[in-house]
């Protein structure tokens, strides 16, 4: 009996410490658990905006590399996407995607910067701001210097590049903040260096350890910074996503739009049929096709390319249907 007392008490002890712990953590609240709120609207606050980054023009800039393939502007922008990925700050549409859907669509890379073109673009790619700019300097000052005594002589190397972009709402072509980036490096280099510096292209691995290299680093950190800063300008846009209907069978419907375009899981889509088509009386070619809403469909799986739901109307969609999606913004 000596022995039973003890243990039970140590029981006891060790049980009425371990209780108020367990009472005071609170249960795991789950997103959707608000009161009245739509389970589809729970993932709404981490929602992030998702936008479009265009190559940058560099029209201004002389080709002093010496190679008419190098495309600076592209291989800045793709550089500013990886460091905008990284940051956080946006969702950022895959530039393979981007080239796809402008091909498609025949829009050009001239005609983005086009405030004209920006409705199609919004409404085409789904985003919620374009970023569009230029390459206003991308190139090297020099001064050569004596060496000690005058033996020798070397290249003080200044490597430089600045950038001008613009957030563009692409529903209403409104310049919703402009920022200008500047980059610079220096160092010292012999005459067989100088403009050799700058590489021949920015995803060479001979490229990494350049002055130029070095500027263009600092010039992209800086537009990220401030680009990050800027979320707050973008809006949710108002543009509408489109697709249509690819499959249809027990009451699940697939699109062929998803993620890529910005489709998420709880997002609803309302399913039209076209009735007729209105036509151009002196071409003949379609105008404006007229449409009635036959059903609705929540998200419920979404990968990169296509979507799917359960499906509720009053009719059967058919294959090419057209869906969509009215941002109510958010």
């Amino acid at each position: 009996m000596k022995m039973k007392y003890p243990a039970l008490f140590s029981l006891i002890v060790l049980s009425s410490a371990l209780l108020p712990a367990q009472a005071q953590t609170p249960p795991p609240v789950s997103a959707t658990s608000a009161p009245g709120a739509p389970a589809t609207l729970a993932r709404r606050p981490t929602e992030r905006k998702r936008i479009a980054i265009v190559p940058f023009d560099f029209g201004s800039i002389k080709h002093w590399w010496g190679n008419d393939d190098w495309d600076i502007g592209r291989d800045l922008s793709d550089m500013l996407k990886v460091g905008l990925v990284n940051n956080g700050a946006f969702t950022v549409l895959e530039r393979k995607m981007l080239d796809q859907i402008l091909s498609e669509q025949a829009i050009s890379a001239s005609g983005i910067v086009d405030p004209r073109s920006m409705v199609q673009m919004g409404r085409v790619l789904g985003v919620n701001a374009v970023i569009v700019g230029s390459v206003t300097q991308f190139g090297f000052d020099e001064r050569t210097s004596e060496g000690f005594l005058g033996m020798g002589r070397a290249r003080d190397v200044r490597a430089i590049v600045a950038i001008n972009a613009r957030i563009v709402d692409p529903v209403t072509g409104e310049v919703l903040g402009a920022i200008a980036a500047r980059g610079e490096e220096m160092g010292r280099a012999r005459p067989s260096g100088g403009k050799s510096q700058g590489g021949i292209n920015m995803s060479k691995c001979t490229f990494e350890n350049t002055f130029m290299a070095g500027a263009v680093k600092k010039c992209v950190d800086q537009l990220v910074t401030e680009l990050a800063k800027a979320e707050v300008k973008v809006r949710f846009s108002k543009a509408e996503v489109r697709g249509k209907v690819a499959d249809f069978d027990n009451d699940t419907v697939i699109f062929n739009i998803g993620s890529d375009m910005g489709i998420q899981l709880g997002d609803a889509l309302i399913v039209e049929k076209v009735v007729r088509q209105v036509k151009d009386p002196d071409t003949g070619r379609v105008i404006r096709d007229v449409t009635e809403q036959i059903g609705t469909v929540v998200i419920t799986k979404v990968d990169g390319l296509s979507s799917c739901g359960r499906w509720e109307g009053r009719v059967a969609p058919t294959v090419g249907d057209i869906v969509r999606r009215l941002e109510t913004g958010r």
